[in-house]
């Protein structure tokens, strides 16, 4: 029996869960170990966590139909590279949004 699925984890998980609103647990991506998939099954939801420009939707559907799409709650997009985003015009963007003067003090 894996440590993950144990008793005492679940003992763990449960103390936690009664002391706090929140807790979160951080693990590997699901396609590398099974550690994701056994916590999925202990908690009330996860949290999917893309490397924006890496994560193949392939993958994608593959950690959706592991953890559950029921337990999904949402979809956090990571080391987005603006420039990308803006269709190569950085520059606007940036003096845009940082030389705004909303943002100046």
């Amino acid at each position: 029996m894996s440590k993950l699925t144990s008793d005492r984890m679940k003992r763990v998980l449960a103390e936690a869960a009664e002391a706090f609103d929140w807790v979160i647990i951080d693990t590997p991506p699901v396609g590398i170990l099974t550690d994701a998939k056994l916590l999925a099954a202990m908690v009330d939801s996860a949290l999917l966590v893309v490397r924006a420009g890496r994560t193949s939707s392939a993958l994608i559907q593959r950690a959706v139909d592991a953890i559950g799409r029921n337990k999904i709650i949402g979809v956090v997009l990571n080391r987005v590279d603006p420039r990308r985003m803006m269709g190569g015009d950085y520059s606007y963007y940036h003096s845009y949004y940082y030389g705004s003067p909303k943002h100046r003090t």
